[in-house]
């Protein structure tokens, strides 16, 4: 492996070799020497010291490492980070593309759907409806 960058980098890659996998509020503890933070900031993700780290994470993946740091995510936000080689990042990435087409062509049925009900009739309990999906000028 060669960091071209720092020795911060190489730090928190030999961390992340020794626990596979960290929160983000670890991180910033294990690692306060690199990552200082002001007791005002020091639960913000928009701090320096986050900002810092999410570059140093950023440079290690773009270096030839043999893993390469994912984030754990959960419901679309980051609480940590973990690692992975570099053809399961790949995968990862795939599936997460794969999941996203999904969801789309999902929402793109339901409105082609909803479209063709346009001017039909329904029968309800109180007499007959009209289906109106598409808005008239």
């Amino acid at each position: 492996m060669t960091l071209k960058k720092n020795e911060r980098e190489l730090e928190l890659y030999k961390y992340l070799l020794e626990t596979q996998r960290a929160n983000l509020e670890d991180i910033m503890r294990e690692l306060d020497h690199l990552y200082k933070r002001s007791e005002e900031h020091s639960t913000e993700h928009n701090s320096t010291a986050y900002r810092q780290l999410r570059k140093d994470i950023e440079e290690i993946n773009k270096s030839n490492a043999q893993y390469v740091i994912l984030p754990i995510k959960n419901s679309g936000k980051t609480y940590g980070y973990r690692l992975a080689e570099s053809n399961e990042a790949i995968l990862e990435k795939a599936d997460n593309y794969h999941q996203r087409a999904l969801r789309y062509l999902r929402k793109e049925y339901a409105l082609r759907r909803k479209a063709q009900n346009n001017d039909q009739l329904r029968i309800a309990g109180d007499g007959i409806k009209v289906i109106r999906s598409v808005a008239e000028e």
